[in-house]
């Protein structure tokens, strides 16, 4: 009588246990760092407006000296409509000339404080664009750094999830609504349907990582003597199935055989035809079983 007893070895609990913590570290390790490259980038972002209000200042100030600079022309103006005798001809006369070179020389110094207000005007902005033209261009690459170092963390993520945890679940993917189907004991059902079925589990499992296996789960209807008679048959179905696999060149430490019996029912009548009698194929990682086949 064919049996099978899968265990749990004390070694296997402990390794998964530390493959369990190991990944809640690396996890937590990868946030801490995505954390650092936000806050980073908030960082920059906070420097990049408190420049935009200092240019908003700046505007205000030169508006408050061109209104400045407009009353310093008002009342030169009217000094000049105003002013009087600075210096005197032999006869008493003011002199005309005297009038002019006064007036000319205010204006000069008039236009020479303007410039000298709009030049410092200017560079201070000047220094203002710069800082702007600098941080933004900061903060482009810092966002571009952001993005490429959040790549690279899921990247090495995904890839010690992928040496720790293998695929299991594309395999399960490919595999799904594979079936082989029997007539009676351990006779197909469609033997050419049977054998592609075969051919394509082979394919899928010698193409996937070494790391992963297939459970051959074979079942049985309720037409056997009793309960017993139906697990056997099960069995003998799974192991089968197991068989032809290693002879198209799976290696059979990657197989397990498991016979259910009636369990996982397809139809819930017989007479509905041999939906129940069947293998199916389930992906499991080596590491986490070892199995013992009967």
């Amino acid at each position: 009588m064919a049996s099978l007893v899968v265990r749990q070895h004390p070694l296997v609990l402990l390794f998964g246990a530390g493959a369990m913590l190991a990944l809640g570290s690396a996890a937590a390790w990868f946030s801490y760092q995505a954390t650092i490259a936000a806050e980073t980038l908030e960082t920059k972002e906070i420097r990049i407006a408190a420049l935009e209000r200092e240019v908003r200042d700046l505007s205000q100030v030169l508006v408050v000296v061109g209104t400045q600079l407009d009353r310093r022309v008002a009342v030169l103006e009217d000094r000049q409509s105003g002013s009087r005798v600075v210096r005197i001809t032999a006869d008493g006369v003011p002199s005309q000339n005297a009038r002019q070179t006064n007036a000319t020389a205010a204006e000069e110094h008039y236009d020479a404080s303007i410039r000298l207000a709009f030049r410092t005007l200017d560079e201070q902005f000047q220094a203002v664009r710069e800082r702007l033209e600098e941080l933004a261009n900061q903060d482009i690459a810092l966002k571009q750094g952001q993005e490429a170092t959040l790549v690279a963390l899921q990247t090495e993520l995904n890839d010690w999830r992928a040496r720790h945890y293998p695929p299991v679940e594309d395999l399960a993917a490919q595999l799904s609504g594979i079936t082989v189907r029997f007539s009676e004991g351990l006779r197909f059902a469609i033997p050419s349907e049977a054998e592609a079925a075969l051919q394509q589990v082979s394919t899928l499992l010698l193409a996937a990582d070494t790391s992963l296996g297939v459970r051959v789960v074979g079942y049985a209807d309720f037409d056997g003597t009793d309960a017993e008679s139906n697990r056997i048959t099960s069995q003998k179905r799974a192991n089968e199935i197991k068989h032809l696999l290693v002879s198209l060149g799976v290696p059979e430490d990657r197989l397990l055989a498991v016979g259910r019996a009636t369990e996982d029912r397809v139809v819930d009548s017989d007479a509905e035809g041999n939906a129940n009698r069947r293998a199916i194929f389930e992906p499991f990682v080596l590491k986490d079983l070892a199995p013992l086949d009967g």
